[in-house]
């Protein structure tokens, strides 16, 4: 094969490899847009809870009803698919500070498969878990999280519960404690009257605390999915950019080939040429 069949069949093959990149990146477009009403409203529901809650800590000692975890988890929403550039990467560091500035036993539920393979070696009580694809699979991704931490609060009570994620452009990881959590009061118990409860204000607090713990979980994980499609789309277009400068260069390559090649043409037909007669 010549040296110009060889550079032709990279640029097809190149051309292959961008159409797939260009429809990994429109899909993950797609995808992006979709979560951003989801993202919206469940943001939404987090702050009609938080809400909530602070105005009950304006009425009712909610210190008294807050529990004691002996153990940290630590939820980690990574990626279950690559093409996000360092998305998964610096998740890890961040995992890593955290657990060297906790004191108590650290638990990690690493969601997502592509997380998983960059943790450090060596970290006790890492739990892996599928993470989502789609904004359809986190309802299922959130139910198998919820299940494990069930497992473990069974066998150590009460979790002190952080999530680690990414949101959409932003470059640094949010730390986000989802339980317990101390609500500030936004209403001074002297304004007002207390709100009447058809339950004991110690179970309403409980409650109040589950509520959060679901919608902040919610709110974590369409954020996270949305981010680390932001990162793919990114990520694609970078490697697309890069693709049609080789393509460029290997079409200049191409060209003077082929012009060489036509200049040997020519030249072997004036040498084979009779000679011109007088």
């Amino acid at each position: 094969m010549s040296r110009r069949r060889e550079i032709e069949a990279r640029l097809k093959l190149l051309e292959e490899i961008r159409e797939i990149m260009s429809s990994l990146k429109t899909l993950a477009l797609l995808e992006t847009r979709k979560l951003a009403r989801f993202a919206d409203t469940q943001r939404g529901v987090l702050d009609v809870v938080e809400t909530a809650s602070a105005d009950f800590a304006g009425y009712f000692p909610v210190a008294r009803w807050q529990p004691s975890c002996e153990a940290a988890a630590f939820v980690v929403l990574g990626s279950e698919r690559g093409f996000c550039g360092n998305y998964n990467e610096s998740l890890a560091t961040a995992l890593a500070d955290a657990l060297a500035a906790e004191a108590r036993r650290g638990i990690v539920f690493a969601v997502g498969q592509r997380l998983v393979s960059r943790l450090p070696p060596g970290l006790p009580d890492v739990v892996p878990l599928p993470g989502p694809d789609a904004a359809e699979q986190i309802e299922e991704a959130l139910l198998g999280l919820l299940d494990a931490v069930s497992r473990y609060q069974r066998e150590l009570g009460p979790l002190a519960l952080t999530v680690l994620h990414h949101r959409p452009l932003a470059e640094v990881v949010q730390r986000r404690p989802l339980f317990p959590v101390m609500p500030r009061p936004r209403t001074a118990a002297t304004t007002g009257t207390a709100p009447a409860l058809n339950l004991a204000p110690g179970e309403v607090f409980r409650e109040l605390l589950d509520a959060r713990l679901f919608a902040g979980l919610h709110a974590a994980f369409y954020d996270a999915l949305a981010a680390e499609n932001h990162r793919r789309m990114a990520h694609l277009q970078g490697a697309v950019d890069h693709i049609d400068r080789r393509r460029a260069e290997y079409a200049l390559q191409r060209n003077v080939l082929r012009q060489e090649e036509i200049t040997e043409e020519i030249e072997l037909i004036l040498l084979n040429a009779p000679a011109a007669a007088p």
